[in-house]
């Protein structure tokens, strides 16, 4: 085989093993814990807004069990007045980038690899530890709360046919300690 030969096989090798590790195999980060309303991309609620800065995007929301909840189907988690938590419903008008509802979960394992946190027939958690790279499993060894704020979770929640019906973006302070 000629030189040139030889580096169109090595390009080729690169594009398909980087086509294999496409989405967010590679981390969850903090861009990744948005949402915006289906069609406007510009109507977006981030990881770390303040309160009033989400509510102008979503109206006012009414307190309920897990946070702040708005018409527009979606639960908003604060701490310090801070977004630390979006949750999107079956009927939500606002989306994730790259998440969606009805989706299966093999489609969400195409866009986080199976790096999974925990899977169970109706769930699957990813936690991303943005500090060291890496994602956690169950055998992780326990973290500090503070430590916990820069742990990135995705989990997703499916109905008895397969499809998310729920999506939580979080921190993983707010995951195990509610706050």
């Amino acid at each position: 085989m000629n030189t040139k030969g030889i580096y169109a096989l090595i390009f080729i090798l690169f594009l398909l093993l980087s086509g294999c590790n496409s989405g967010n195999a590679g981390g969850i980060t903090i861009s990744d814990i948005s949402i915006h309303k289906i069609g406007d991309t510009k109507s977006k609620v981030s990881y770390g807004m303040s309160r009033s800065e989400a509510e102008k995007v979503l109206g006012t929301g009414e307190k309920g069990a897990f946070g702040y909840e708005y018409k527009s189907g979606v639960t908003i988690m604060y701490r310090d007045n801070k977004v630390v938590g979006l949750v999107l419903n079956k009927d939500s008008a606002y989306e994730h980038s790259s998440l969606k509802i009805g989706m299966l979960k093999d489609e969400l394992k195409k866009i986080y690899g199976n790096n999974f946190f925990l899977e169970t027939p109706l769930n699957l958690d990813y936690a991303y530890d943005s500090i060291n790279k890496t994602y956690l499993n169950e055998s992780s060894p326990a973290i500090s709360q503070e430590e916990a704020e820069k742990v990135y979770v995705v989990s997703v929640m499916f109905d008895e046919n397969g499809y998310a019906n729920r999506i939580m973006l979080l921190d993983r302070r707010m995951a195990i300690y509610l706050n």
